[in-house]
């Protein structure tokens, strides 16, 4: 761990209990006042299940309790998105133009990065983030949590 990451890291211990799909299957259900996870699409997705009920008991813990905002959780579908790594943002000009009279493609327009969502959906609930050379994609899509 140290060796990969040497010291660019944060960690937070946690009980093993906090990553059992029972206790992160009650937490999400708690959480978002429903019955089953079906609507969400990930009640066979036993890892998407656990690392969200962890994340969730996570800002229990640690005090974060204003989080009403969180009102969705979501897959990200690998074959629905690309990602982009930062050198490819930077060189199709997406955010900033690398020239002074230049002109972004996106620039302060969000919207335009996130095809098919509304104009007011924040960035950061567009998956565009980067592969590292070591970093593949992963093969199964991922989650993430929506909030107003």
């Amino acid at each position: 761990f140290n060796q990969s990451f040497n010291s660019n890291y944060l960690t937070f211990e946690l009980d093993d209990w906090i990553f059992t799909e029972d206790t992160a299957t009650d937490r999400l259900l708690k959480h978002f006042e429903t019955r089953n996870l079906k609507g969400f699409g990930i009640h066979t997705m036993h890892s998407a299940i656990v690392a969200s009920g962890a994340i969730l008991c996570y800002l229990d813990i640690t005090q974060h309790t204003h989080i009403g905002h969180i009102t969705s959780l979501a897959r990200i579908e690998a074959d629905r998105y690309v990602r982009l790594d930062k050198f490819t943002i930077r060189n199709l000009e997406l955010i900033d133009a690398m020239s002074e009279d230049g002109k972004p493609a996106v620039g302060n327009r969000p919207h335009a990065f996130a095809h098919g969502r509304p104009p007011d959906a924040p960035m950061d609930s567009v998956p565009a983030q980067g592969c590292g050379a070591n970093q593949p994609p992963p093969e199964r899509g991922g989650i993430f949590f929506q909030g107003r």
